[in-house]
């Protein structure tokens, strides 16, 4: 592999570090420019000039994760365990929790737990998964899962939404870990049913051992252990798909 371009949102630090290790050779996209590889890493912009060997995540399949509407319906249709989830301001009390309170992603991307929704500035809901105990983050690549995270609360209390802010991220043995085999095998379908060749998969686990796919995402923040995990696994992939 002579070059590679890494295409990402400005503001991705793990695109950036992923050029980095990768030593990127980065092209405007007004002038004509050749690569073997390119990764798209969540990037929903059109690179038209480059001309590449492989593309790692193409533009359709990104598109599919960057509207979590769609990315749900996708998922249902291909029968992935998803949260139930509507639009419709009408059926929000039927699908509220305990506390009377849904997940709501607004159209801004912004997620919520309360029980405001407006379709004018919200694009769906999700109904709370009832006895959640567990959640995870796991990263698939060519089929196969290649980390699994667990999110940790950082306090006793546990928090309405597991974000980066109010969890902690702990590695866990795909082998030895709660999700089963089979759970495994579901993310990998999530990730596929989306068009997807890598992404990181974000499930929930409930008291009766059941999982949910509540979302794939195709730039998944990276620790420096996952982040030589993709690109070893992107280096082998190239040099197996042309040897």
């Amino acid at each position: 592999m002579k070059t590679m371009i890494c295409y990402s949102n400005a503001s991705c630090v793990t695109g950036k570090a992923i050029r980095e290790k990768f030593d990127a050779l980065r092209k405007k996209t007004n002038k004509r420019s050749r690569c073997d590889l390119f990764i798209r890493w969540g990037s929903t912009e059109q690179f038209p000039a480059t001309k590449y060997k492989l593309e790692l995540n193409s533009l359709e399949a990104v598109l599919n994760t960057t509207n979590k509407l769609r990315m749900l319906e996708l998922l249902a249709a291909a029968n992935i365990p998803v949260p139930q989830f509507s639009t419709s301001a009408e059926q929000m009390p039927d699908l509220v929790d305990g506390n009377g309170n849904i997940y709501i992603r607004s159209k801004h991307g912004v997620v919520r737990y309360s029980n405001d929704f407006n379709p004018a500035t919200d694009m769906y809901y999700t109904k709370p998964v009832k006895s959640k105990r567990r959640e995870y983050r796991v990263h698939v690549f060519n089929g196969k899962v290649i980390g699994i995270y667990e999110k940790v609360p950082m306090t006793e209390e546990r928090p309405a939404l597991f974000k980066s802010d109010t969890c902690h991220f702990k590695k866990r043995d795909p082998e030895l870990c709660l999700l089963t085999p089979e759970n495994q095998a579901v993310c990998v379908q999530a990730v596929q049913a989306l068009g997807l060749l890598f992404g990181g998969v974000d499930v929930i686990r409930d008291a009766k051992k059941n999982i949910f796919i509540c979302e794939v995402n195709s730039s998944p923040g990276l620790n420096t252990h996952m982040l030589d995990v993709y690109v070893n696994s992107m280096k082998e992939y190239y040099e197996l798909t042309h040897p």
